[in-house]
């Protein structure tokens, strides 16, 4: 009898310990797939993080190119200024020419003739000189 007794004990003991390997079989599942999911976003954070610097390096280009392309404008402004100055001054001594030439020349049609040239000379028209 002790010996039925110790095979049903024997049979429990097997049971169980079937069953807590089934349990540690289910674990181990579980375990590789929670390895699984953690080294999918390992990789997807060291994809987003690459992809974070690219895109940083690339505001930084886009910065770079403003910068240059403010100063292109300042620059040209500048210029405009400069230009906008020598056309200011140079129509004033046309003006200033063309008074002093219609005080000297008392002829109207020459008078007209050397108006014309001086004024499409401002003007940037092409010019046919006279003599």
């Amino acid at each position: 009898m002790d010996y039925k007794k110790m095979k049903i004990a024997l049979d429990r003991a097997n049971e169980r310990v079937d069953k807590c390997e089934e349990e540690i079989l289910e674990m181990e599942m579980k375990n590789n797939a929670i390895d699984e999911a953690l080294s999918y976003q390992s990789k997807k954070s060291d994809s987003l993080e690459n992809d974070n610097k690219i895109f940083l390096a690339r505001i930084e280009e886009l910065e770079i190119m403003m910068i240059a392309r403010n100063h292109e404008i300042v620059t040209a402004k500048q210029q405009l200024v400069q230009i906008t100055a020598v056309n200011k001054d140079l129509s004033e001594s046309v003006q200033n020419l063309n008074i002093k030439l219609a005080k000297a020349t008392h002829d109207r049609n020459e008078r007209g003739v050397i108006i014309k040239y001086l004024q499409d000379l401002v003007d940037g028209r092409p010019t046919h000189a006279r003599g």
